[in-house]
């Protein structure tokens, strides 16, 4: 029993000095997998650093154990030493130096230890930056408010990004790495090797110090990816990467192009005097104008509780004065021009030579509208004129734009529209409406409830319907022909009044006004005619209106509205009406 009990607790013994060795063998993995895991890295200013694994990641650390800042470089992160070393460290704990900048002669090196051929001029501090390239010359400049603007032309908008683009190109020369030959290579090959015999572009920056520095663009280096450039003044050439292409784009890159002034999403619909004209030219070159449309912004107000209380726009020109205006026509052209897709400023500065060269010296197209703001207690007009030309091969439109605001008394232009467009079509589709395209198609709006007298023409001569209106219909007609009268079954005239609503613009009659005026003043190619008066508002004088139809085709019949018009309508439906409104005197019962 002794021997069994001697036996048992030598095991155990066994089995603990066991668990203590591998417990000891862990510990030491552990010491050996962390000293492995640390390396040296020395500066070039002699600094030891240590790259060791911290969260399962290599980095550098300073010899008090604190982890260095870091920054990425040609979308690489690195490590910044003391001395503004970048340093690359590897999934296992490799080391690469990303560079160490000698500099001379007046170049430095940035916070990131990159070669920069001048310091570095930030945006807020640059006075100017003038270009030159294939296509002229051009200036941002400081205007005495401050504020960066393109000089000789102050008022036109430029694009904040596009030139904040520029200006960190122009104040931050970085050289990419290698790309740095000095007097002795210029010499060996000349400047001609490099394009800076005669640079693509030029540019020179001046801070707001007064200090100046010129910079010369030479021909693109074999990859593509950038450009040798030269300061001017030193025998150093440069490469710097592809970006710096900029400065071979004309002005007119940074120009916002904009057709409309002082308007916006929220009262752009308020336009008045709306007005459309297509030009045509003769042998001579000598201008005709025809008038597309002319209306103008109805202001709620002035038609609450009117027969007029759902028209938003209003004809101004007197032959179309009693057809609606098409109000999705008048807000959908307002918002394309505000939004103005698909355009580019191809010409800063409106002159003879350059309208001439767009075809803007004979357009096709003149769109123009006021506007009335408040400013203050004073109430400013502007003016605005919007020229397009025809369309172009590439399937596009130039356009210039003349504006002027007034206060009633003295007439200021805005110079803000110095320039010339190039839109696509598909963002002007306007251009292409005829006159029907700005008028609803549906000519008749009158509300029965407002219906004092219609007169109707028959071929026994003209019917003329009173009206008896209470407060919810109407309670009765009487109908006069001839001398006689009569009661007319109010539940068959609502068949005639429905085929009135119901009466359709079909398209504009291809005809000249000489033509449509014979055809009117010909008796037999009248069909039929029917005046519609209206009771007299607090705020209009009611309407009368007169609809006739006349004999244009087979199939069609040319409409007048008060002797006005340019749109033709189907000849069923006149020739059913006319039917329809014999059977209403007859008492018939008209079949609908």
């Amino acid at each position: 029993m002794s021997s069994k009990k001697t036996l048992a607790g030598r095991q155990k013994q066994a089995v603990f000095i066991a668990l203590a060795a591998i417990l000891l063998l862990v510990i030491a993995l552990f010491v050996v997998r962390y000293l492995v895991s640390i390396y040296e890295f020395v500066d070039a200013d002699g600094t030891e650093y240590t790259v060791k694994r911290q969260d399962g990641v290599y980095g550098l650390f300073d010899k008090s154990g604190n982890r260095m800042s870091t920054t990425v470089e040609d979308g690489k992160k690195y490590f910044v030493t003391e001395a503004g070393t970048l340093v690359s460290v590897s999934e296992s704990g490799g080391t690469s130096v990303y560079a160490v900048v000698d500099t001379e002669g007046g170049e430095i090196a940035s916070e990131y230890n990159r070669l920069m051929i001048f310091p570095k001029i930030e945006t807020a501090q640059i006075r100017s930056i003038r270009v030159t390239n294939e296509h002229g010359t051009f200036t941002f400049a400081r205007t005495k408010s401050g504020n960066m603007a393109i000089q000789g032309y102050e008022s036109v908008a430029y694009s904040r990004e596009a030139y904040s683009y520029l200006s960190s190109l122009c104040g931050s020369m970085v050289v990419m790495n290698g790309g740095r030959y000095t007097a002795e290579v210029i010499d060996t090959y000349g400047l001609e090797e490099y394009g800076l015999d005669e640079p693509q572009a030029t540019f020179t920056i001046t801070s707001a110090a007064g200090k100046s520095y010129t910079v010369l663009v030479g021909d693109m280096i074999v990859s593509g990816n950038g450009y040798y450039v030269m300061l001017e003044g030193r025998e150093t050439v440069y490469i710097v990467n592809a970006y710096y292409s900029v400065l071979l784009n004309a002005v007119e890159s940074y120009v916002e192009p904009a057709l409309i002034y002082g308007m916006d999403v929220n009262n752009y619909p308020e336009v008045q005097n709306f007005r459309v004209y297509r030009y045509t030219y003769d042998e001579e070159e000598k201008p005709s104008a025809s008038l597309i449309t002319a209306l103008s912004y109805w202001p709620y107000e002035e038609r609450e509780n009117t027969e007029y209380q759902t028209q938003a726009y209003r004809m101004i020109e007197e032959s179309l004065a009693a057809y609606v205006p098409e109000s999705n026509s008048v807000t959908s052209t307002m918002q394309k021009l505000i939004e103005l897709e698909k355009a580019k400023v191809v010409k800063l500065g409106v002159t003879d030579k350059a309208l001439a060269d767009c075809g803007l010296n004979k357009p096709e197209t003149l769109l123009s509208y006021d506007f009335e703001a408040r400013s203050g207690n004073q109430m400013l007009r502007l003016s605005t004129r919007i020229w397009f030309s025809s369309l172009t091969e590439r399937g596009t439109h130039y356009a210039y734009v003349e504006a002027e605001i007034t206060d009633g008394v003295s007439r200021m232009p805005v110079t803000a529209f110095d320039y010339i467009l190039e839109i696509d079509v598909s963002a002007l589709p306007f251009l292409s409406w005829g006159k029907i395209d700005w008028v609803e198609i549906y000519y008749f709006h009158i509300n029965i409830m407002l219906l004092e007298q219609v007169e109707i023409t028959l071929p026994t001569g003209t019917m003329t319907l009173d009206f008896k209106v209470g407060e919810d219909d109407v309670e009765r007609i009487v109908a006069t022909l001839n001398g006689e009268s009569k009661d007319i079954n109010v539940a068959e005239f609502k068949k005639i009044y429905i085929q009135m609503l119901y009466g359709v613009l079909f398209d504009e009659a291809d005809k000249t006004d000489e033509e449509l005026e014979a055809l009117v003043k010909d008796e037999s190619k009248h069909q039929l005619s029917y005046r519609v008066k209206t009771r007299k508002t607090d705020k209009t004088e009611g309407i009368d209106n007169t609809y006739s139809f006349y004999y244009l085709a087979e199939t069609d019949s040319y409409l007048t509205i008060n002797g006005g018009g340019e749109f033709y309508v189907l000849s069923n439906a006149v020739k059913q009406l006319a039917a329809d409104a014999v059977k209403l005197w007859e008492g018939v019962v008209i079949d609908r």
